[in-house]
């Protein structure tokens, strides 16, 4: 995993980028953990399917798993020590643009249980935003309705509400404009 370099002075956490393949397993295991607040493919992932669809999105998605820098062992082991994920990708590979007018980005991920409440949320969402932004120009994705802590995230963030999913009315989509 590659360390992105950040603004150090209001960063709590660090984004390691996952780009090997054993870094996407720790990847697996920190999503299969968090799927309840899925809005899509809440089951549980194997390590067979994720090596599938990482063959696919490794060219189109940046995934990264979440750290604080105070916890972080002498040995990183990214299952054991992530406290989130998330990912960046384009409306163009998702075949998104039916509910999106224009190309923009799409972030998804979540953070561990125990690490909520202490505003990294806010932060791991503020760094996928701005890394869809710098690609993409414009930046949306979807909340569970029921989830008003990250509804409070995205609005402070600057997403608003555009619509919901017509297949699902209990996911609200938000766009940052």
């Amino acid at each position: 995993m590659e360390a992105q370099e950040l603004k150090a002075a209001r960063w709590p956490m660090l984004p390691m980028r996952v780009e090997a393949l054993s870094d996407v397993e720790s990847l697996r295991l920190v999503r299969n953990e968090l799927r309840s607040f899925m809005t899509r493919a809440r089951e549980i992932i194997t390590p067979e399917e994720q090596a599938v669809w990482w063959s696919k999105a490794q060219e189109h998605v940046e995934a990264y798993l979440f750290q604080v820098p105070s916890s972080m062992p002498a040995v990183l082991d990214p299952s054991r020590n992530a406290v989130g994920y998330g990912l960046v990708y384009s409306t163009e590979w998702a075949g998104k643009q039916a509910y999106i007018k224009s190309p923009c980005g799409i972030v998804a991920g979540g953070l561990r249980e125990s690490w909520r409440g202490q505003g990294l949320g806010t932060e791991l969402f503020r760094f996928l935003t701005e890394r869809a932004m710098a690609l993409y120009g414009r930046c949306a994705l979807e909340v569970l309705v029921s989830n008003a802590p990250a509804k409070r995230v995205y609005r402070k963030l600057g997403f608003v509400p555009f619509g919901r999913r017509t297949s699902e009315s209990k996911v609200l989509m938000m766009v940052k404009k």
